[in-house]
């Protein structure tokens, strides 16, 4: 599954920046916008070892509702 994903991004930016969409900036600043994402994915990988599955779970789970809470009140529906 990682590879058809690596696959398929690679080809979604080489046709963006063929047909002008992507400017060298901006894939720069999209390789650079990956390492944080792979900190947290390490940071993550740490906390489940480290925690029970089912209090995992639920700290994700409080997580993702939080997040979802803010997006929407940051939004302006509420």
């Amino acid at each position: 599954m990682g590879i058809c994903f690596t696959t398929a991004t690679l080809a979604l930016g080489l046709s963006l920046g063929g047909h002008g969409l992507m400017s060298g900036d901006l894939a720069v600043l999209s390789a650079v916008a990956v390492l944080p994402a792979l900190l947290g994915m390490k940071i993550g990988t740490y906390v489940r070892r480290s925690l029970p599955e089912a209090t995992f779970k639920k700290v994700f789970f409080v997580a993702l509702l939080i997040l979802g809470l803010w997006i929407t009140f940051k939004s302006g529906l509420f």
